[in-house]
C-alpha cells in the first residue's frame, strides 16, 4: 500500500506541476491586439461547457473504472489488480484535470483576457482536489479497517 500511495503522490504532483506550468504562457505576455477571432465569445462558452461537464464528470468516470476491478477483489482477494485499476482510473482523472487547465490556456490565446484562463486554471485546481490521494481512501478501497 505505501508504493501505491507513493506513485499516487509523484503522479498528483506531476499532474499538480503542469497545471501550474499551464499557467506560464500568461505571465510571459498577452495576445498582441484584439482577439484573433471574431466569434472568440463563443468559443469561450463552447470551452466553459465543454470544462464543466469535464470536471462533473471526473468523479462518476473513475467510479465507473473501478467497479469492475472491485468486484474481482472481491471475488479472488487479490489486491494488486485492484491497485493498478485504481493507479490507472486515478491517472485517467488527473489527464482530466489538466485537460480543464490546456483549455484555459486556449480561452486566454483565443480571447486575450486572462480572466477565462483562471476560471478554467481553478477548475483544473478543483479537479485535481477531488482526486487527490489519501491513505483513508486507499484502506477503504482495500477493506482495511481505519
Amino acid at each position: 500500500m505505501h508504493r501505491h500511495m507513493r506513485r499516487l503522490t509523484w503522479m498528483h504532483l506531476g499532474a499538480a506541476f503542469l497545471v501550474g506550468l499551464s499557467a506560464l504562457p500568461t505571465q510571459l505576455g498577452r495576445p498582441a491586439g484584439a482577439p484573433p477571432l471574431a466569434q472568440w465569445d463563443a468559443l469561450v462558452g463552447i470551452l466553459l461547457i465543454l470544462a464543466a461537464i469535464n470536471l462533473l464528470t471526473i468523479l462518476p468516470v473513475r467510479r465507473a473504472m473501478m467497479d469492475s476491478p472491485r468486484r474481482v477483489f472481491a471475488l479472488s482477494a487479490d489486491a494488486e489488480p485492484l491497485l493498478r485499476a485504481h493507479l490507472l482510473a486515478q491517472g485517467v482523472a488527473l489527464v482530466r484535470a489538466v485537460a480543464l487547465a490546456v483549455m484555459g490556456v486556449a480561452a486566454w490565446c483565443v480571447s486575450a483576457d486572462t480572466r477565462w484562463f483562471w476560471v478554467l486554471e481553478m477548475a483544473a485546481v478543483l479537479g485535481l482536489l477531488l482526486v487527490w490521494p489519501c491513505r483513508q481512501r486507499i484502506r477503504a478501497l482495500l477493506g482495511v479497517p481505519l
